[in-house]
């Protein structure tokens, strides 16, 4: 069963590391719309160099500007890292030998009891799996909300994410690993859809369910969400159904996919306005208050 430690203890590894960050990720920062507007004044005006760059620098285009930087940021080297190993293997480098040393190594030592759990595994980042938990989490959504845009948001990652990385498969129509495949498989290699999937639909479940949550939760949920990536992933490297260049791509492509309709459902669904209308808030305030501090 040490394949399946080592998928395991990677994913979590990994998991870790996010989960870390997340949890010490600012998250009370001037004009956050989980902040009391009060508190911020009163903190503001005791610090009136930093509140003139609030008013100067804090308008719409500056906040909306930041947010949309960090997702295009995460979006653009999602793709980057796609292209870049793709560029990589098509030169012959040291990434295909490394490629084809752990595709070995893993058919053996890949017990039958280990298969069973790496299939086990594998499911999470099936294309039908993640769908069915789209509609349940989307629907209860609609009830809790009464709106769409939850499902339509999750619909687009997961679909949009699918037809990506499928005509990526038919323009670079790698071939399989043909070592020992312990799965069955369609299409070509080259991204691992798989790892695609699961990588887009778990990180957007964990918006979903963290978006509204304590700093806690939300690094619970990240954290979870970069596991079961990684967890999938590693299992797709292990049935011998794809190589590390697929699946590190697989997961770079959906990371980056989730980058871009978190960006186009932003305004809606996570009120990417929210920080503005806070700052707002803060700066009418300090021009109707008394010379002493607001109470």
């Amino acid at each position: 069963m040490i394949v399946v430690v080592v998928v395991v203890g990677s994913a979590a590894a990994v998991a870790a590391a996010v989960t870390a960050v997340t949890a010490r990720w600012p998250s009370r920062e001037i004009a956050s719309p989980h902040a009391r507007v009060k508190k911020v004044a009163r903190w503001l005006i005791r610090h009136p160099r930093t509140l003139d760059w609030v008013e100067r620098h804090l308008d719409a285009r500056a906040a909306a500007g930041l947010a949309l930087t960090g997702m295009i940021v995460i979006a653009t080297a999602g793709f980057a890292v796609v292209g870049g190993l793709l560029a990589l293997l098509k030169t012959g480098s040291t990434l295909a030998r490394v490629d084809e040393s752990l595709a070995r190594w893993g058919a053996d030592n890949a017990t039958d009891a280990a298969a069973e759990a790496l299939r086990f595994i594998t499911k999470f980042g099936g294309t039908e799996y993640v769908a069915v938990a789209a509609v349940l989490l989307g629907g209860v959504e609609v009830v809790r909300r009464r709106g769409w845009s939850t499902l339509a948001y999750l619909a687009s990652v997961i679909g949009g994410v699918t037809v990506i990385l499928n005509v990526v498969k038919a323009l670079v129509d790698r071939e399989r690993p043909a070592i020992r495949p312990l799965a069955h498989f369609a299409a070509a290699s080259f991204p691992s859809g798989h790892s695609a999937t699961a990588a887009a639909a778990f990180a957007a479940f964990a918006v979903v369910v963290g978006r509204h949550g304590s700093r806690a939760r939300k690094a619970i949920v990240a954290g979870t969400a970069a596991f079961v990536a990684f967890a999938v992933a590693g299992s797709r490297i292990f049935l011998g159904v794809h190589w590390l260049s697929d699946v590190l791509s697989g997961v770079a492509m959906g990371w980056g996919w989730f980058a871009i309709c978190t960006v186009a459902f932003g305004g809606r669904l996570l009120r990417l306005g929210a920080p503005i209308e806070a700052a707002e808030r803060v700066e009418a305030m300090h021009e109707h208050a008394p010379s002493g501090a607001v109470s």
